[in-house]
């Protein structure tokens, strides 16, 4: 009888260590705002070619790149203090993200 009991608390440890272990590597890989290079926002073009655009804040400046099967290419850079929102604005992170990028670039073709 003991021996059940053992291995019922054995095999319960082993459960609750795996999904520790899980929860842990989840969480790394979703961590966001912890360090000097962020990733502000990904889309995916085509999943079947494998192209994307990303935007990749270094610093303070905004990277935004265009990436293929065979190459990362770096397509726009521009400084944080260029992308400023007022706070009465502020809506979703990927909403927001794309108004001001199309602010930016109508204000640069004009």
């Amino acid at each position: 009888m003991m021996d059940l009991y053992l291995q019922i608390v054995i095999s319960l440890l082993l459960v609750l260590g795996a999904v520790f272990v899980i929860l842990g590597l989840w969480g790394r890989r979703y961590q966001r705002g912890s360090g000097l290079i962020d990733i502000v926002a990904y889309r995916s073009l085509d999943p079947r070619k494998g192209t994307a655009v990303a935007v990749v804040k270094v610093g303070r400046e905004m990277l935004f790149l265009g990436i293929t099967q065979s190459e990362i290419r770096l397509l726009r850079t521009l400084r944080e203090s260029d992308i400023q929102v007022p706070p009465q604005r502020r809506l979703d992170e990927g909403f927001r993200f794309l108004r001001l990028l199309r602010e930016k670039l109508a204000d640069e073709d004009n």
